[in-house]
């Protein structure tokens, strides 16, 4: 298995790309955070949150919705969601957490970084196989196993929920171990989907979500809801924040009909 070296795509919302610091970097980032909102506070309102790349365009667009109708400044940083979890534990300032599968925050659970009550199940995505327009058409994910396919891009199942649902859908069709050689691994699924974009993987197994976004590429609808864990988004309110109550609106907030119709609107199934 192989990661290919390669900056990430820049993301419009982005406050910083937390997922990519580690170590010495982030705790650098974060000193710097909280010299900026030290230096820019007044009476003014703000939210730092921790959310899955694959909410890159939806939030974006709530995003700018949210702080129109409420005047709080909404500050979001996307990554994958095992490292975003794994800087909250390491004491990032995150108010509010979105995470692209319930193992990231069951994590947080755990380590007692969760608000009693906080949790919401908002969104529901699937797997798709995207490639490049003049690739040969898969039928199954079997044919993965084919010598047309010579290298397949994942997320790293080690940062991103993504990877860990693609290595579970082909080990259930019982191709995992025939194809582990050929594997790219990507930071996240967006870096994933660049591979793709710019032929350094044959194919990739993505969210059907960041699929829409690469109207260059072919979509092919041949992954089994039955071969990988359900794909829901909760949300958290991170029990150290000192904006426990805007975190928990927040998060109410992105269930209300206008955020709704923007998870919709950019492929999601939002959940009751």
């Amino acid at each position: 298995m192989a990661t290919l070296s390669q900056s990430a795509p820049k993301y419009p919302t982005v406050y910083w790309q937390i997922g990519q610091f580690t170590g010495f970097g982030f705790y650098l980032m974060t000193a710097l955070f909280c010299l900026v909102s030290a230096c820019g506070s007044g009476d003014s309102e703000e939210l730092l949150i921790f959310a899955a790349t694959s909410l890159t365009n939806a939030l974006t667009e709530i995003e700018a919705d949210y702080e129109e109708a409420t005047g709080v400044e909404a500050r979001i940083s996307y990554g994958g969601s095992q490292a975003l979890a794994r800087q909250i534990e390491s004491g990032a300032p995150a108010d509010v957490f979105i995470s692209a599968g319930a193992g990231p925050v069951t994590g947080l659970q755990d380590s007692g970084l969760v608000a009693e009550g906080s949790a919401r199940s908002l969104l529901v995505n699937r797997l798709v196989l995207v490639a490049r327009a003049d690739s040969r058409e898969p039928a199954s994910l079997s044919d993965l196993t084919r010598s047309d396919y010579s290298r397949i891009g994942l997320a790293d199942p080690d940062l991103a929920p993504a990877g860990a649902y693609a290595r579970e859908a082909l080990s259930h069709e019982g191709v995992w171990e025939a194809i582990q050689a050929k594997v790219v691994f990507g930071a996240d699924v967006r870096v994933t989907l660049t591979y793709v974009e710019t032929g350094n993987v044959d194919v990739a197994l993505v969210y059907a979500t960041d699929a829409k976004t690469a109207p260059d590429l072919s979509l092919f609808d041949i992954v089994p809801d039955g071969n990988y864990t359900p794909i829901v988004y909760p949300a958290v309110a991170v029990s150290e924040s000192p904006e426990l109550n805007l975190a928990k609106e927040f998060i109410e907030y992105l269930r209300s009909p206008a955020s709704v119709a923007t998870f919709r609107r950019n492929g999601f199934e939002p959940l009751p």
